[in-house]
């Protein structure tokens, strides 16, 4: 950002609004690569000189949840439908935050690939 648009882009009742880009950006962090808003908020200002609260970056995780669901789920399903193999599995996998401690609980994935 331009160090003359600074003032502008950081007053209260800005018309700077967040796109999609910056929350495509807010999502990566905190969901890809699983860090804490604290940290995903820090390191998003410091790539983009974007200023965002930590609330912001907290709801990030949710609103790509319910977008998934609205936009990507149903037309995930479609292909599988119509795809002439398909290959279906579960099986469990080890969640928690100390996985390498041993202090772990066991998830079901189920993987449907075509």
């Amino acid at each position: 950002m331009p160090a003359e648009h600074a003032e502008t882009v950081a007053a209260p009742g800005s018309p700077v609004r967040i796109g999609p880009e910056v929350l495509a950006r807010a999502a990566l962090l905190t969901c890809a690569h699983y860090l804490p808003v604290g940290r995903a908020r820090d390191l998003l200002e410091a790539l983009t000189a974007i200023d965002v609260s930590t609330g912001f970056l907290a709801g990030v995780r949710g609103r790509a949840a319910r977008r998934l669901e609205k936009q990507f789920l149903g037309h995930m399903r479609q292909l599988l439908i119509g795809a002439p193999v398909l290959h279906a599995d579960d099986r469990t996998s080890a969640v928690g935050r100390h996985m390498i401690m041993g202090i772990c609980g066991l998830a079901w994935e189920n993987v449907g690939c075509a």
